[in-house]
């Protein structure tokens, strides 16, 4: 996978040629402070979803024929049948940067209650990946159960009921310099009428 991101230099495109945003977290960041991470929510040709969790809200933008290229890429490499119609896209600049304990179990996913498939691609600079299961009596607020190092290039999936049963979370690093950008590519399922999204899904 390695060899592929740098032939396409993924990471200086995505990093120069996306809108990146830095929205408020309402409910966690003091009143007024952004998420300590930029942002982006990717999705297919006419849909109109916007991404909301904990607070977020986080506003669609069309997929460029450059990110469906990595999409494509990675899906083949990764086995998938299917190609994703969405992808969440967060730009750590440094170690500071980081995201929370959480679980994507947003109702536009269906990860609550469904198997889904989640595609993650990291770029840049290495950075620790938590894992906890929900629960667990004993484990420290920021413990993890286990973890793993998210080098550039690497390719995961989490698959089956991992939101419902497990947390993750990307937390400060401070003695990490460089950025690292990280796609997850994910099926909408039931699309939000609501925010003006005329696509169906099998949530629909």
């Amino acid at each position: 996978m390695d060899a592929v991101v740098q032939n396409h230099c993924f990471n200086d495109r995505l990093q120069t040629k996306l809108p990146w945003q830095n929205p408020t977290d309402k409910k966690w960041q003091k009143e007024g402070k952004s998420i300590p991470r930029l942002t982006i929510f990717s999705v297919a040709k006419g849909c109109k979803c916007t991404y909301k969790y904990s607070g977020v809200v986080v506003k669609p933008f069309p997929e460029p024929d450059f990110l469906a290229k990595i999409r494509e890429q990675c899906v083949d490499i990764a086995g998938l049948e299917e190609q994703p119609n969405s992808c969440n896209i967060n730009l750590y600049r440094d170690g500071n940067d980081s995201v929370g304990w959480h679980t994507d179990d947003e109702p536009l996913f269906e990860g609550e209650y469904n198997d889904i498939c989640i595609l993650s691609l990291s770029l840049g600079s290495d950075r620790t990946f938590q894992i906890k299961k929900k629960g667990v009596k004993g484990v420290g607020r920021n413990e993890a159960t286990s973890s793993l190092v998210l080098s550039h290039g690497d390719l995961c999936t989490m698959e089956g009921r991992f939101q419902r049963h497990y947390l993750h979370a990307v937390l400060r690093e401070t003695d990490t310099e460089g950025p690292r950008i990280n796609l997850t590519w994910r099926f909408i399922t039931k699309h939000s009428h609501d925010d003006g999204c005329c696509l169906e899904g099998p949530g629909n």
